[in-house]
């Protein structure tokens, strides 16, 4: 074949592929498949984004009930705590009552024999007392340390970015 006659036989296809309606013609699917593609894509990414802001809402309601759990125990072992106190002074007073009537009994009489069984029991019972208010302490100074707030900052953070992450 000459070039005349393969010219022409090019003119005679691009002639055909004119006449073809445009949606038979392979740059019409070719940008059809492409819009879809980001069409798809772009309902995809906000659809992950509102699941994130979804899983973020949640994790923030479930740390607000914790904090108001944590709240009400605090508030709660607060009472306990001015109970015990109450319970102490009044276990001085006793003791001050007792140390009393036993200054006035007899030596190794009955009576003194009793009141050093119940000064036994309300110094057992305010022993028992101090180890509540110590174990107060204990629970306070973790309420208050620095690891755990550490650890709720890191939590906060993590919340945080995981939705920056899951948003992008």
């Amino acid at each position: 074949m000459s070039s005349e006659q393969l010219e022409q036989e090019k003119l005679k296809l691009e002639i055909e592929a004119l006449k073809r309606p445009f949606y038979k013609t392979l740059g019409f699917w070719s940008f059809v498949i492409a819009l879809v593609g980001v069409f798809a894509q772009d309902y995809l990414s906000k659809l992950e984004s509102t699941q994130a802001k979804i899983e973020v809402k949640e994790a923030q309601e479930a740390l607000e009930l914790v904090k108001q759990q944590i709240e009400e125990a605090r508030n709660e072992r607060d009472k306990w705590i001015i109970k015990v106190k109450e319970l102490k002074l009044e276990a001085n007073s006793i003791n001050q009552k007792i140390a009393e009537e036993k200054a006035q009994a007899p030596e190794n009489s009955p009576q003194r024999q009793a009141l050093e069984k119940v000064e036994n029991q309300v110094n057992t019972l305010q022993q028992r007392l101090n180890d509540l208010l110590q174990f107060k302490v204990k629970i306070r100074y973790l309420n208050n340390s620095t690891k755990s707030q550490n650890d709720a900052q890191r939590i906060e953070s993590i919340l945080k970015n995981k939705f920056k992450l899951k948003e992008i």
